[in-house]
This record gives structure tokens, C-alpha cells and sequence, in this order.
């Protein structure tokens, strides 16, 4: 697999989320928290479009930086799997932190991610 391939996957993934969170904000806060309170969903819904244009932009990073010479794109690799690390575990840490009862599967779509940026790198 070329390192090509992996950041066409990881700029269609994100750009993909980017898109969901900014279409119907409302509807992912739901699917992701069932319980959320009616005075609290539209400030979760601006903030989960803030969420879903940082996702499109970092995937829209990844995916125009196919053409990059290989020690560039691994650059930008190993900068998003240090990103995409922080950002799983910062997910996580919510349950324990006392923010969430749960943990958001979303964490996982970032795992992912980094398995697959590492897998290039090394």
C-alpha cells in the first residue's frame, strides 16, 4: 500500500465525517447522545459543526497532499498519527474525566487512522 493511498483514505474519511457533522448536526448529536437535553442541543449542534469543518480541513489537507514528494507525505503522516492519537485518547478520557457516561465509538474511526498512517511510516 503507497502512502498515496493512505492519505486519498484518511482525506475521504474525514472530509466524509466533516460533511455528516455540518449536514445535520442535530441528528449526529442524538445518534451520539441520546439523552441530551433540549436547551443544550443547539449549543452541542454549533459546536459539532465546528467539529465537522476541522475534520474536512484536516482531511482536505491529507487528501491534497497525495502529490507530495514520499518524505513530505511521511511527514504529514506521522503528524496526523501523533493528531489522531491525542484526539482518541482525548475522547476517552472523557468517560473518565466525568463528562460522559460512555465512550463515543468515534474514537475508534482515529485508531484506525493512526494503525493505518503507521503502517506506511514504518
Amino acid at each position: 500500500m503507497s502512502y498515496t493511498l493512505v492519505l486519498t483514505i484518511i482525506g475521504i474519511v474525514l472530509m466524509s465525517i466533516g460533511i455528516i457533522f455540518n449536514l445535520n448536526p442535530k441528528k449526529v448529536n442524538k445518534a451520539l447522545n441520546h439523552n441530551i437535553h433540549i436547551e443544550a442541543e443547539n449549543i452541542a449542534a454549533s459546536l459539532r459543526t465546528v467539529i465537522g469543518s476541522l475534520a474536512f480541513t484536516i482531511g482536505f489537507i491529507a487528501f491534497a497532499s497525495r502529490s507530495l514528494p514520499e518524505n513530505s507525505a511521511n511527514t504529514i503522516l506521522y503528524a496526523s498519527t501523533v493528531g489522531f492519537i491525542i484526539t482518541a485518547i482525548t475522547i476517552i478520557s472523557s468517560k473518565f474525566r466525568g463528562f460522559d457516561k460512555k465512550i463515543c465509538p468515534g474514537y475508534s474511526i482515529f485508531l484506525l487512522l493512526s494503525l493505518l498512517a503507521v503502517w506506511i511510516i514504518f
